[in-house]
């Protein structure tokens, strides 16, 4: 299992900025097979200024770390083929 856990909100933020411009196939070479993946779906999200947008996702990708706690790495792929990251150690 991988251990991306960052130390540091400095950790943190370098961790996402790896992470932003790799391709979905970079991130599979990077943290190996996901432990969840999730079919299409779409979301609507409010911006601060009030605009409505509605994303639609081809497929969600999860993968499972270790380290002081269990936490897990999302990676939403949207239908242009941009990616989203969210990271949790709320496994439910």
């Amino acid at each position: 299992m991988n251990n991306f856990e960052p130390s540091s909100k400095e950790q943190f933020t370098q961790f996402f900025d790896n992470l932003r411009g790799k391709s979905i196939d970079e991130i599979i070479t990077l943290f190996g097979t996901p432990t969840r993946e999730l079919g299409p779906f779409h979301r609507e999200r409010t911006h601060w200024d009030g605009r409505i947008e509605n994303v639609e996702y081809c497929r969600t990708l999860g993968f499972l770390g270790t380290g002081s706690t269990a936490h897990i790495l999302w990676v939403h792929e949207r239908s242009d083929r941009q990616l989203e990251f969210f990271y949790t150690v709320d496994l439910n």
